[in-house]
């Protein structure tokens, strides 16, 4: 496979349109649009498309932040209730965490709203994972697959577990990741048939460039 940094792209290239590229461009937007506040922790903060139309761009970050973004606006929309996500006091906080649709019977399940609030339901949490975070994530069907990961005195993993959200059961998988990693991104191939784990940090803390 070959590699290209999509931030290689000039201005000049930002702020137009190509109609034999059209995608992989960078396209700047006009009004003042920012995440969180400045001194906020963004590192391993999550996006996800959803509500009724996909026109709402939800935004997870530590400690235990929320914020939602109207899309037709690029505003952030006020009123919202229950904006913190209930995390045990022990914990970090989320960073690098598990955020995508809800699916069931392989069907994404549409967004609920609820005079604009929040509602939670706990869900069993893998034992194996108590106190590990930074692993990457992919969602096929109705199951969320993790990888790798790192405890609170940076010990790594090369594990790979599974959670179904059917049966809201977590298994381990019999394969395993080729070495120990932590931060690393993971994404699923256009026909679903090969996960691509990318980066990440080796068991020596070393940044590391495999795929």
């Amino acid at each position: 496979m070959k590699y290209k940094s999509v931030w290689e792209i000039s201005d000049d290239q930002c702020s137009s349109k190509s109609e034999h590229q059209p995608f992989n461009t960078w396209i700047r937007h006009n009004q003042d649009t920012n995440i969180g506040k400045l001194e906020d922790e963004l590192r391993g903060l999550r996006g996800l498309i959803g509500g009724i139309n996909n026109d709402l761009l939800f935004i997870t970050y530590h400690p235990e932040n929320t914020e939602i973004i109207d899309l037709k606006t690029m505003k952030q929309l006020t009123g919202i209730k229950n904006r913190i996500i209930p995390i045990e006091k022990h914990k970090f906080g989320i960073g690098y965490h598990c955020f995508l649709p809800l699916t069931m019977n392989n069907e994404k399940l549409i967004n609920h709203f609820i005079f604009k609030a929040f509602h939670y339901e706990k869900l069993p949490i893998c034992t194996a994972f108590n106190d590990f975070k930074y692993y990457s994530f992919v969602y096929l069907y109705d199951f969320i697959f993790l990888f790798g990961g790192s405890n609170s005195k940076y010990e790594r993993t090369k594990n790979v577990y599974q959670y179904s959200m059917k049966e809201k059961t977590w298994n381990e998988c019999k394969f395993t990741l080729p070495m120990e990693i932590s931060g690393s991104f993971a994404i699923l191939s256009d026909d679903d048939t090969n996960v691509h784990v990318i980066g990440g940090n080796n068991a020596k803390r070393e940044k590391q460039k495999m795929h």
